[in-house]
């Protein structure tokens, strides 16, 4: 996509409605994206959107579903500042087997307000009254998700922000046009870097399998050195290195990965 396509792009409705100094910066912001390389290249993008529009947490990423359209796993999450204690809940409950948010944006390419689909839900089950009700507390009220198959192959990216308060009437318009460009950027460069969870799995040592181990037990670095007779620097660089080869951006992410997969616990 080209500048000039950014511009083409841009809703005409909006140029009404947002101040000019904000859509320059928008048009900047998405020049800046879709040459984006790694993972911090998107996150920046993320965190200046955030601010620009004032929105809550967010997080991207891509996700592989399988032939019937159903989520089989996250492939890369690239969190900003979804509380963790969430993120480890939706996965361990299997919230996206119940989150209608997910199963709309799987189905296929677009965007959705969080409200607006939950309201199509009604009556609620059981299940989802739970999911809402635990997604509130979470402060997760509200908000915005969009995605972007790819082509060919069972892979989505997708994007989300959280609300804050009551946000002004163009928000969903504006985010749907920024997710056009963001997203198939974010999938095509995570394609790029050969990014099966497999894969990723398989560049852990035996060493990391084992202080992977630990953190599922939940212990810190300074246990974990003490354990393996280790400093605590030394623990630090390899958990590093486990989020790097794993592709992810904390230890909860991490252990998510671990227990999907059925890796083994190690404890030598």
């Amino acid at each position: 996509m080209s500048d000039q396509q950014l511009i083409d792009l841009f809703p005409r409705e909006l140029v009404d409605l947002l101040p000019p100094e904000m859509c320059r910066t928008i048009l900047e912001l998405l020049h800046y994206a879709r040459t984006a390389r790694s993972s911090e290249d998107v996150r920046l993008t993320l965190q200046q959107i955030q601010t620009l529009l004032r929105l809550g947490p967010s997080l991207c990423g891509v996700a592989q579903f399988d032939q019937n359209g159903q989520f089989q796993t996250f492939a890369k999450i690239i969190n900003l500042d979804y509380p963790e204690t969430w993120l480890a809940q939706y996965w361990h409950r299997q919230y996206a087997q119940i989150d209608p948010v997910i199963r709309r944006l799987f189905q296929a390419s677009g965007a959705c307000q969080w409200q607006a689909v939950y309201a199509e839900e009604q009556p609620w089950s059981r299940e989802l009254q739970e999911f809402i009700r635990e997604a509130r507390r979470a402060q997760l009220q509200d908000g915005f998700s969009a995605s972007f198959h790819a082509p060919d192959k069972p892979l989505v990216a997708f994007l989300s922000y959280a609300y804050i308060g009551d946000p002004p009437g163009y928000i969903t318009q504006v985010l749907t046009y920024i997710a056009q460009v963001i997203l198939p950027g974010l999938l095509k460069y995570t394609q790029a870097e050969g990014f099966t969870v497999q894969d990723r799995i398989e560049q852990l040592t035996f060493k990391e399998m084992v202080i992977l181990s630990w953190i599922r037990e939940g212990k810190s670095n300074a246990e974990i050195a003490l354990i393996t007779n280790a400093s605590e620097r030394t623990i630090r660089f390899h958990v590093e290195q486990i989020l790097e080869k794993l592709a992810v951006t904390s230890r909860t992410q991490a252990v998510a990965i671990a227990v999907e997969y059925k890796l083994p616990i190690l404890s030598a």
